[in-house]
């Protein structure tokens, strides 16, 4: 980021079978730290500027990571939703630092007049990255926000996906006081609750796939369009006959 240089992780989604062109279109563009994948998923660390890291066109969506466990170690079917509701409270998350980067993913205005800069809030150009004075700075700020999950696997099965997603809200709630709005939040959270991970993530991409600028006409699912063609070693400028382009 902006006199921080601050690399932060990633999860972009892509469709099975993308992996590896995603994982190149990083390597090439975004001199990640860190880039790997497992089935639909592609991870990765990088101190890119948010701009580079939204336009990248093999991946679906885009998540800044504000927790990943890739082993969790889920306690007994008795404590889960304690252990859940710490998750994503605890000091692990840089939620201060999270907020700042999603407010210059979608460009937003939240921050309340009452928390002025000289709390510590983000961080600013041509100054050492630092950390909000308090965590709790946005605390009561009017914050609305959603979480979703998506649960999977033997380890959690216990609780549904909606059962996940209501226990954490209610801990960021207890927590910091923002407010809950499932129809039009300003924030939107999401949870993954597999064997293999506990992810929580903050979606980047504002728009739909199938909405971005570079898309011209409905068709191929853009990913895959964009695999096939790094894939073929088609250059920039070129043109391309698609044979399935008809109705």
């Amino acid at each position: 980021m902006e006199g921080c240089h601050r690399a932060w992780a990633y999860m972009g989604t892509v469709p099975t079978g993308v992996e590896e062109a995603a994982r190149e279109e990083i390597s090439a563009k975004l001199r990640p730290a860190a880039v790997h994948s497992t089935m639909g998923k592609v991870f990765m660390e990088t101190a890119a500027p948010l701009e580079e890291v939204t336009a990248l066109r093999a991946v679906d969506r885009l998540f800044l990571l504000a927790l990943h466990h890739p082993s969790p170690n889920y306690p007994a079917e008795g404590s889960l939703v304690a252990a859940f509701k710490a998750w994503v409270v605890s000091e692990t998350i840089d939620w201060p630092a999270i907020l700042d980067v999603w407010q210059k993913a979608y460009h937003a205005h939240l921050r309340p007049p009452e928390v002025a800069p000289a709390s510590g809030f983000g961080y600013y150009p041509d100054t050492p990255c630092r950390r909000w004075d308090s965590r709790y700075a946005y605390a009561n700020s009017g914050i609305s926000f959603a979480v979703s999950c998506t649960r999977t696997g033997l380890r959690t099965k216990s609780l549904t996906s909606k059962q996940i997603a209501q226990h954490c809200g209610d801990s960021l709630v207890e927590e910091f006081g923002w407010k809950v709005d499932l129809e039009q939040p300003a924030l939107s959270i999401a949870i993954y609750a597999t064997d293999d991970h506990f992810i929580v993530g903050i979606p980047l991409l504002e728009s739909q796939v199938a909405k971005r600028e570079h898309i011209r006409g409905k068709g191929l699912r853009c990913s895959i369009a964009y695999a096939m063609c790094r894939a073929a070693g088609v250059a920039n400028g070129s043109v391309i006959l698609d044979p399935m382009c008809g109705r």
